[in-house]
């Protein structure tokens, strides 16, 4: 097995997915390429590391779509990997305005400008872990940055989000998968108020001897509550396909048996395992799953046809 599909099977251990061999040769310069109603820039963080961030939004209101949710204002869905999971959200939460199922949702993904050269320096295991301690023991110095990155986000990002239009901010939601999974675990635990809803989809929750997981535990020992929704999800073959001492599939029954002990203290919980899926397979049901129940007005979900 190559290097580079060994990555691509074992994502849970902090691949960052990237449609493009290791051994490829880039091009000189890509363009740049832009959803409908969407716009790039770049922001710096306060150490002077570069991002690139993208916002797409939400079509006009159509008046001859009956089931639309109308005149409402959209909310941030904000995402890491962002050319991962920002056409994929994108397409999601429109389609699902239209039929009545969410409201008018507008999409902040976080990336880097040089998104091939952020893969070689494995910027993303950097910014989405919480300590330098992949495996809980040796020190790692490319991982670690979660702290900084989440201050990032809440210094430079959501203000120039807030700058550019009048959105439903008291809704916003953070979604991550895999290593981006555990990001927004970690966020909802150690800075709940940063966003209202957490979607974490196959959380790499062995991560540092799984240590986020003790501090959930933790929190629900000493009373914190969790206001706002939270899902989890992971596929059902993921532990069968990933090393096995990522657990992915034993840790979020974990976070479930967590949640049923410690109902009480949670607004809108739910941790589930997806019948069928992988780690590679579980995004677009698991974000459509998650945003349904995340977002969509209690009347479209209580439907039964």
């Amino acid at each position: 097995m190559t290097s580079f599909s060994r990555r691509a099977m074992f994502g849970a251990a902090g691949a960052c997915l990237v449609p493009f061999a290791l051994d490829a040769k880039p091009a000189a310069k890509r363009p740049e390429a832009t959803e409908h109603l969407s716009e790039m820039f770049n922001l710096k963080s306060a150490e002077g590391r570069e991002y690139g961030v993208s916002i797409a939004y939400p079509l006009p209101e159509d008046p001859e779509i009956e089931l639309a949710l109308k005149g409402r204002k959209p909310v941030p869905i904000y995402t890491t990997d962002r050319w991962t999971s920002l056409g994929l959200l994108l397409s999601i939460t429109r389609l699902m305005r239209w039929g009545g199922e969410l409201p008018p949702c507008v999409i902040v993904a976080i990336g880097y400008p040089d998104e091939e050269l952020a893969y070689k320096d494995d910027s993303r295991a950097l910014d989405l872990t919480p300590t330098s301690r992949p495996r809980g023991g040796k020190v790692d110095p490319k991982y670690g940055g979660a702290a900084l990155f989440r201050k990032f986000i809440a210094d430079k990002v959501q203000p120039e989000v807030r700058r550019r239009g009048d959105f439903d901010h008291e809704n916003s939601v953070l979604f991550g998968h895999s290593f981006g999974g555990l990001f927004a675990f970690d966020t909802m635990i150690n800075a709940p108020g940063a966003f209202r809803h957490y979607l974490s989809v196959s959380p790499s929750l062995w991560f540092d001897d799984r240590l986020i997981m003790k501090q959930f535990e933790a929190a629900l020992d000493r009373g914190q509550n969790f206001p706002g929704r939270f899902a989890m999800y992971t596929g059902e073959r993921e532990e069968r396909i990933s090393p096995p001492e990522t657990r992915m599939t034993s840790n979020v029954l974990e976070v479930q048996r967590l949640i049923v002990k410690h109902r009480s203290q949670f607004e809108a919980p739910l941790a589930q395992i997806l019948p069928g899926l992988s780690h590679h397979s579980i995004l677009g049901i698991a974000a459509t799953y998650g945003l349904q129940f995340l977002l969509s007005p209690p009347n479209r979900l209580q439907e039964t046809y």
